[in-house]
């Protein structure tokens, strides 16, 4: 996506391409690609959704907040797709009430505070590491 991202926004949503998108998210993509795949979808449905309302709604009903919430709570997924995702709910619930809400009940706060918890311990241990010279 460029900077002037809406018609694109736009574009994708009219071609059909939020539902591929969730699908691929949703996906069990067996192989090393998943975790490269999934972080793929969910970057390109933040895009998708960033400060437009009408993608936010679409993607919310393609199922979009659900598959993004389960690629957080899965063991299988490194931490780069589980930022992508989180990035992507951000975009989704950004001014959209029902969409917050739906985090809320589809229990996507917890996976987003444990996310945020590890990968701030990520960063503190690589501080700490001494450096070989």
């Amino acid at each position: 996506m460029t900077i002037d991202g809406l018609p694109h926004q736009v574009s994708i949503a009219h071609e059909g391409g939020i539902e591929p998108l969730v699908c691929l998210l949703r996906s069990a993509v067996l192989g090393t690609s998943t975790n490269e795949l999934h972080a793929y979808a969910a970057a390109a449905l933040c895009e998708v959704a960033r400060e437009y309302a009408a993608n936010q709604t679409a993607v919310a009903a393609a199922g979009g907040l659900g598959a993004c919430i389960a690629v957080l709570r899965s063991p299988e997924h490194s931490t780069e797709p589980k930022r992508h995702a989180a990035a992507a709910i951000a975009s989704l619930t950004i001014s959209d009430e029902a969409n917050q809400e739906r985090v809320a009940a589809e229990g996507g706060i917890g996976p987003l505070v444990e996310l945020l918890i590890r990968g701030r311990r990520g960063r503190d241990r690589k501080r700490r590491v001494p450096s070989r010279r």
